[in-house]
């Protein structure tokens, strides 16, 4: 182990035993194929909090590894100062013994009693300390064996942990890759859809402006039902644009939790969500974990701004994140990367 600490060696190993897995031991691909994409993106997050309480037990045991290793040095350290103190009073008591006539003598020739007493004190001082030195050494001595027992078993322990942790990242891997190959499968053909649609809107946009230009009466009323007919429309999770930025007084008690943002140069972009629905630039969808049933609306509050989404997808896959923002919620809420946001079912 020299120059390496024990988190160097589990990294090392942790690293070897990824790669083994994913290369020689797994058939992700195989093993997911039957599987809807709620249940391969449950997997996913499941597999990945699995890893993490995997990784915390390894920190863990790297930390008890760790101050085993500092208290071993310490005591190794004491070890030749004790041992020589222990063996000068080894010597003593055995002078002190071989001069036990001598010292009845002493005892026995006292003045008086005070005399008597101050002799047989300091006798037994020197005795209670040449055993205090002797005690000191058993005492260190067998904290050393108990530390290196200690030590010998965290180290075998390491292994396994190490094993564990790289075979929960595996499976995390993995599942995310079928599934956002499964999400991902139909994405030409959706970015293809959407904007037809897109174009198709704007079209009628266009010629129900035209036609309302040219025509001299009735034109606010009929401007009015055109863009009634439009502004309207819904993404593909199910809530109307128009809910961005307006806050309900109704409504369940806010959460406070971990979010981030997907869709965004990551290849999900025009993936299938778990309740089927299509990621878009436009759509107001979410990722949320399990219980939180596919379907469920809620209001969502960051920086000021609140807007409502559909909860349509499952994730994030990182333990510690409850709540995945699609582009456009993202966007609505000005909430760019890695935060903290506030809930509430509606």
């Amino acid at each position: 182990m020299k120059g390496y600490t024990s988190k160097h060696i589990a990294h090392s190993i942790l690293c070897v035993l990824i790669c083994t897995t994913l290369v020689c031991g797994m058939t992700p691909h195989s093993a997911y194929a039957e599987e809807s994409l709620e249940a391969l993106e449950n997997a996913a997050i499941e597999a990945g909090e699995h890893y993490a309480q995997a990784q915390q037990e390894l920190d863990n045991l790297n930390q008890k590894i760790e101050d085993n290793q500092s208290k071993l040095k310490e005591l190794e350290a004491q070890l030749p100062k004790v041992r020589q103190d222990t063996a000068e009073a080894i010597r003593l008591n055995y002078k002190l013994l071989q001069n036990q006539p001598n010292l009845i003598g002493l005892i026995l020739s006292s003045r008086d009693f005070s005399d008597f007493l101050s002799t047989v004190s300091y006798i037994n001082a020197i005795n209670d300390s040449n055993y205090e030195k002797i005690q000191t050494l058993v005492q260190i001595e067998s904290q050393l064996t108990q530390t290196r027992d200690a030590l010998r078993s965290q180290q075998s322990t390491l292994a396994s942990k190490t094993k564990e942790a790289a075979t929960a990242q595996a499976n995390a891997q993995a599942a995310i890759a079928v599934a956002k190959k499964r999400a991902m499968e139909r994405a030409a053909e959706a970015k293809a859809k959407w904007e037809a649609e897109q174009a198709a809107a704007h079209a009628t946009t266009t010629q129900s402006a035209d036609a309302n230009n040219s025509t001299p009466s009735n034109s606010s009323n009929t401007s009015s039902s055109s863009n009634t007919s439009n502004s309207g429309t819904t993404s593909n999770s199910g809530t109307s644009s128009n809910s961005n930025n307006s806050s309900s007084t109704s409504g369940g008690s806010w959460k406070s939790v971990g979010a981030s943002v997907y869709g965004n140069d990551d290849g999900f972009m025009w993936g299938t969500t778990a309740s089927g629905d299509t990621v878009t630039p436009t759509s107001m969808g979410v990722a949320m974990k399990r219980p939180m049933p596919l379907g469920t609306t809620i209001e969502i509050s960051y920086n000021g701004r609140t807007v409502r989404a559909v909860v349509n997808d499952r994730g994030p896959f990182i333990a510690g994140r409850e709540i995945d923002l699609q582009p456009a919620v993202a966007n609505a809420l000005g909430f760019d990367g890695v935060g903290i946001v506030s809930y509430r079912v509606v």
